[in-house]
C-alpha cells in the first residue's frame, strides 16, 4: 500500500502529463485495491459514492464557491463544463487519479484525486486531495470556498456521529467504521458539523453562508463542511491540499455487529408496546 506523502507527490507531480489522457465530462470511476470512488463530474453530486469491498459509505461531497460577500453561493460545476483527466498510476488497469478543472472568465478551480486501496482483507483505504484555485480575471478577487461532505456510514439506520476537532480534522463513526478527513494545509478559515440537510441548504438558498465554527458535534444524519476565506489577486493561486482515510471492520465482524444492533433495536420497539 502506497504512502499518503508518495501519493501527494505522485498526483503533483503527474499533473502536467495527465494532460495527454483528456476524457468527457459524465461518470467517473477511480478504483485501487479494495477501493472504488465515483465522481458526477457535470453535477452538483460530485463524489457520490466511495467503496471499500462491496459498500459505498459516500452519500456527497463537493464544493461551492461565492466571490465577494453577497448574493449566495454556487457549485463549481457552474463554471463551465469540465477539463477530466485520469490516469492509472499504478499499472494495474483501472484509473486511480483523476483531475478536474471547472473555468470561467474569472476563476478556475482545479481538484486532483488519488485514490489508494488496501488489499481485500485490509478494510482500509486512502483519498488524497489537491485542490488549486487562480484568479484569471483582471481584479482582486474575494473567495469564499466550501467543502460540503455527507457520509452515511450504517448506510440505513442515520445514526453516524461526526466530531471535528482542532478546526481541520473530522472523524465520523459508525459501529466500527471509520472515516478521518485531515486539512493538511491551509487550515480552514471556518467549519461546522450538523445533520442533513441544514448545512447544505444553507449553501443552496442564494444568501451567503458563513459556517458557524460552534457546532463540531452532530448525530443522526451527520454532516460537516469547511470554509476557505481569502482574496486573490490577478493571476495568484491558492491551494489546499487535504486526505481522508476510511476503515471498516472485516465483514464478519460488521455482520456481528449489525446482528447486535438489530437485536437492541428489536428490544427497543418491543420495550414501547
Amino acid at each position: 500500500m502506497r504512502t499518503t506523502t508518495t501519493v501527494l507527490a505522485a498526483g503533483l507531480g503527474l499533473v502536467l502529463l495527465a494532460a495527454a489522457c483528456p476524457v468527457s465530462a459524465g461518470l467517473i470511476t477511480l478504483a485501487d485495491g479494495n477501493s472504488t470512488a465515483q465522481f458526477l463530474t457535470d453535477s452538483d453530486a460530485g463524489m457520490f459514492a466511495w467503496y471499500v469491498g462491496d459498500a459505498s459509505y459516500l452519500a456527497r461531497q463537493w464544493f461551492w464557491y461565492r466571490l465577494g460577500d453577497s448574493g449566495g453561493e454556487s457549485p463549481i460545476n457552474t463554471l463551465g463544463a469540465p477539463t477530466i483527466t485520469v490516469l492509472d498510476t499504478t499499472g494495474e488497469g483501472d484509473p486511480d487519479f483523476l483531475r478536474l478543472r471547472y473555468a470561467d472568465d474569472d476563476l478556475r478551480i482545479e481538484i486532483v484525486y488519488s485514490l489508494v486501496g488496501g488489499t481485500p482483507a485490509s478494510g482500509r483505504a486512502d483519498l488524497t486531495e489537491t485542490i488549486r484555485i487562480v484568479n484569471q480575471g483582471d481584479a482582486p478577487q474575494d473567495v469564499h470556498f466550501f467543502q460540503y461532505v455527507d457520509f452515511d456510514l450504517s448506510g440505513y439506520l442515520y445514526d453516524d456521529a461526526v466530531v471535528i476537532r482542532g478546526g481541520n480534522t473530522a472523524t465520523q463513526t459508525w459501529t466500527g467504521v471509520t472515516v478521518a478527513e485531515t486539512v493538511v494545509t491551509p487550515a480552514p478559515t471556518r467549519f461546522q458539523a450538523g445533520t442533513f440537510p441544514h448545512i447544505l441548504l444553507s449553501l443552496e438558498d442564494g444568501s451567503p453562508t458563513t459556517l458557524d465554527s460552534i457546532q463540531t458535534e452532530a448525530s443522526g444524519d451527520a454532516t460537516w463542511a469547511f470554509q476557505w476565506d481569502f482574496r486573490l489577486v490577478p493571476g495568484d493561486a491558492y491551494l489546499i491540499s487535504k486526505d481522508k482515510s476510511l476503515v471498516v471492520p472485516e465483514p464478519a465482524t460488521l455482520a456481528l455487529m449489525g446482528l447486535g444492533l438489530a437485536g437492541l433495536l428489536a428490544r427497543r420497539r418491543r420495550n414501547r408496546r
